[in-house]
């Protein structure tokens, strides 16, 4: 049995949910409630940040060490490049998409999804449990200042979250305006790191999350779409996702 404990709007879950996918692995989808989520996190790894993936047997945390993993016990199809060199720079791409897009992004959005009460606690709760909504009327005040804290969303780490997360912005729009991947002459792991962790600015319809309509999204994440809807980059997104994201054999 392969279960993956995730978060559903988590961009760094798609990432792995994705990778299983391409594998062509069923798995068991287990989605939790962030807050209430330590309970069962602590219980099966150290951290108690999601993904975490339940291999047979086997705890894997983190998305990119369960992509290293799915690559090593399934090796087909492949998501690295034959040639050393390009691997190392598949895995340095998708490092700094980690560091560089994911977490600025996550940071950033979250800034001003929070503190939208008529809005956040949908995203949060979308595909999950019934009786999360009644939980979530109690405890919600508690979860927005857990995430703050656990995610370091306060006014000046997001400031230079957005300097950062522009430059991760323009650095990727002009890798890939140049080439149609981001290592050789196929679709890879970096790929898929880049396009998942970019999801949420681009929300391709591709993926199984059902964004809201970005109208509806606080004035600063408009904005950012706005910017970048039409770029290089965002066409880059739209067509990895058409091209690459097929769905799976999940099941939750």
């Amino acid at each position: 049995m392969i279960r993956l404990y995730q978060f559903p709007i988590s961009h760094y879950c798609e990432k792995s949910r994705w990778a299983l996918d391409y594998k062509g692995l069923p798995y068991e989808i287990v989605n939790l409630l962030p807050g209430p989520h330590i309970l069962t996190t602590k219980r099966l790894a150290k951290r108690t940040c999601v993904p975490i993936l339940d291999y047979e047997g086997k705890i894997l945390q983190d998305s990119t060490n369960i992509l290293e993993f799915l690559e090593t016990a399934i090796p087909s199809p492949p998501l690295i490049p034959e040639k050393a060199a390009e691997q190392k720079e598949a895995l340095e791409w998708e490092e700094y998409c980690d560091a560089e897009v994911g977490k600025h992004l996550r940071r950033y959005f979250y800034h001003y999804l929070l503190d939208e009460p008529s809005l956040m606690p949908k995203l949060i709760l979308e595909q999950q449990a019934w009786y999360g909504k009644y939980l979530y009327f109690f405890t919600y005040p508690l979860v927005k200042r857990l995430m703050r804290k656990s995610m370091n969303i306060y006014p000046d780490p997001v400031k230079r979250s957005k300097q950062a997360l522009d430059e991760a912005l323009r650095r990727l729009d002009r890798e890939v305006a140049r080439r149609e991947f981001l290592v050789g002459g196929r679709f890879g792991r970096a790929d898929m790191a880049a396009a998942a962790l970019l999801a949420p600015l681009f929300t391709p319809p591709e993926h199984d999350y059902p964004w809201p309509a970005i109208a509806s999204l606080p004035e600063p994440l408009r904005k950012l779409n706005a910017q970048w809807a039409d770029s290089a980059l965002g066409r880059y997104v739209h067509r990895i996702y058409r091209d690459y994201r097929k769905r799976g054999r999940a099941h939750g």
